[in-house]
Formats: C-alpha cells, sequence, structure tokens
C-alpha cells in the first residue's frame, strides 16, 4: 500500500494532477513538468490511487535507460507499493508495482506482458516520453489485448517528435504544469498539434477566428477551455449534436464544499434563439446527474421564456447568451 503521507507534502500542481487523472482516467495521457519538480512521484502516487480505488490491477514504471529503472524501483519502494520482478515468459501479478526498460520486451518478454494484459488491467508510465521511439507499437498492441489498460506519458518537455502522435496514436489528455514551457513559441506548435483546444484557445484569445467559424465540437471544446482557465476540473463529453451533458465542471469551494455543474453548449445561427424546452431538458439532466447547477452556455440568446425560466431557478440554473461569452472571452485576453 501507498505512504498515504506523501500525499499531504505535494505540491499544488501533483494534486492537482492527482485529482484530475481520477476523475478523467483517459487511455492515453501526457503530463508535462520541468525536470526535478517530482513528476516521478506524482505518477507512482497516481498509479498507487488507481490501484487503491481498484480502477487498475497492477502498475508498470517504463523506461529507456537501467540505470532510470533502477531509479523508478528506488523510488517505487520508497512509497511501499509492493514490488515485483518481471522475468521473460513469467507471470504478472495483481496489486504489484514492476520497474522495466523497453529493452526488457523484447520477444518473449513482450508476449508474456501482452498475454497478461488480457487478464490484468496495467497503468503504466511511460519515461520521458520524447526519448521512446518504440514505445507506439507497444502500446497499440497492449491495448489491442486490453483497452482498459492505462498509459500516462511523462517528460520534462513537450515532446517534439510529432511522428509519435499521428492519426493513429492520439493523446486523450494532456497537462503541461510549467507556463513558461507553453509560452514558448515553438511549443505553442508543437501543443497546437497535440491538443486541438489548444489551438483553439490561442486563435481566439489572437482574435484569428470569431466564434461564428467554430464547428458544433470545436465550440464545446472552446468551453472547457475557458472554464479550466477559471480553476474548474473540467470533462468533455463524447456526446452529439443534440442534448445531452456536453461539460461536466466541478470546483473545490473549500468548506462550502465541492460546486459541481452540468453543461450544454448550443452553437446557433444568431438568429436561433434557445427556448424554454432547452431550459427544461437542461434543468432534468441537471437533476438526473445530482449536479449543483445546470448552465447553457449559447452563441446566441435566450427566448422571454427561457430567461425566465433561468431567473426563477437561478439557484440551480444558468446561463451564458452571446453577450456574456464575449465578456468571458475578453476577461481570459486580458488575463492573458
Amino acid at each position: 500500500m501507498t505512504n498515504n503521507s506523501y500525499l499531504n507534502n505535494l505540491h499544488v500542481w501533483q494534486l492537482e494532477f492527482i485529482n484530475r487523472y481520477m476523475v478523467d482516467r483517459k487511455t492515453r495521457s501526457l503530463l508535462v513538468a520541468k525536470p526535478g519538480t517530482g513528476k516521478t512521484l506524482t505518477a507512482l502516487l497516481t498509479g498507487a490511487e488507481m490501484l487503491r480505488n481498484h480502477f487498475s490491477d497492477a502498475v508498470i514504471a517504463l523506461s529507456d535507460q537501467l540505470v532510470i529503472r533502477e531509479q523508478w524501483l528506488l523510488m517505487i519502494r520508497s512509497i511501499n507499493l509492493d514490488f515485483a520482478e518481471a522475468e521473460p515468459g513469467g507471470e504478472y501479478k495483481k496489486h504489484k508495482a514492476y520497474s522495466l526498460t523497453l529493452q526488457d520486451l523484447k520477444g518473449e518478454a513482450e508476449r508474456s506482458l501482452i498475454a497478461a494484459a488480457k487478464k490484468i488491467n496495467f497503468f503504466i508510465i511511460v519515461d520521458e516520453i520524447h526519448r521512446s521511439n518504440s514505445i507506439e507499437n507497444l502500446s497499440n498492441n497492449i491495448l489491442k489485448a486490453n483497452s482498459s489498460t492505462k498509459f500516462l506519458y511523462i517528460s520534462g518537455t513537450v515532446p517534439k517528435s510529432l511522428s509519435l502522435f499521428d492519426k493513429n496514436y492520439t493523446l486523450d489528455t494532456e497537462y503541461i504544469f510549467e507556463d513558461a514551457i507553453i509560452k514558448l513559441p515553438e511549443t505553442k506548435v508543437i501543443i497546437a498539434s497535440l491538443s486541438p483546444s489548444f489551438s483553439i484557445l490561442d486563435k481566439l484569445l489572437q482574435q484569428k477566428i470569431k466564434i461564428d467559424d467554430l464547428q458544433w465540437r470545436e465550440f464545446e471544446t472552446l468551453i472547457s477551455q475557458l472554464l479550466e482557465k477559471d480553476g474548474y476540473m473540467v470533462e468533455l463529453t463524447r456526446g452529439t449534436k443534440d442534448g445531452g451533458v456536453d461539460i461536466f465542471a466541478s470546483k473545490n469551494l473549500g468548506i462550502a464544499g465541492e460546486f459541481r455543474t452540468v453543461w450544454q453548449a448550443k452553437k446557433n445561427a444568431l438568429k436561433n434563439k434557445v427556448d424554454l424546452s432547452v431550459i427544461r431538458e437542461l434543468a432534468d439532466t441537471r437533476n438526473e446527474f445530482k449536479a449543483s447547477k445546470g448552465i447553457i452556455v449559447t452563441t446566441t440568446y435566450l427566448t422571454q421564456g427561457a430567461l425566465r425560466r433561468i431567473q426563477r431557478d437561478n439557484h440551480i440554473l444558468g446561463k451564458i447568451d452571446r453577450d456574456d461569452l464575449n465578456t468571458w472571452i475578453r476577461k481570459i485576453l486580458m488575463d492573458n
């Protein structure tokens, strides 16, 4: 089991990452933070939390050098994770942690891991992804064996080898915790390739595009980015154009507890106002998910009937219309 005292001594960004990851738990995620800030500990404690909550069965730390493998092993032992040796042809066990190199996983050893993945939900940490050019085929084969496997790629820099992130090898989530890294012009190009949402917000803030130019999915992504800028933990659903929840967003309000919201994004032509039926649907959705508040955000405006319902139930319903949205974007622009 993990030494929980570590969690009490983490930096804010480390706790933020662990908390966000436990909500997201996407298949492939990228964590970027500068060297020496504690990515190794953060990744392992995330793995320990995945084990504790039964989201994963075993943890693997995968690196490209023997000396780094030993460093991972020392850290695994220091936080009291149960360590086990992995041998070619050997069996992997549940509730264990393994430290391996890419060179360890050749031939029979690779086949053994893939066979184990059919029975075990692994949480696999890949160290310094920008150096690991051979990880693509291995990760694809493991995911074919078990789509519940989770990969966390970590790096001290945004990966420059874009061939790692082609159309067959996309990231589901990106976490970047170093402002200096993000603000480099050359880094923005790379992030934009890995994260379409970054590109949308960046272009909008630079006034290179307008809200009306966005497709409906781009609009939802924009709202999720604005929420993240305002300090929310955000989950963008894989929804459709029609109804339902587009975004879950939550924020810890301290002694007031967790503020959890559901959002519907309506990308309409200016002449098409949001009517009362949409607000009724939003109210039902809020009730269904037991959220603190349901919020409609739209590129247009609301009808009088819809506005009256929002005003009547403003403690559980909210709206962001075209004017509110432009104000929100301008605020973010000023903050940047």
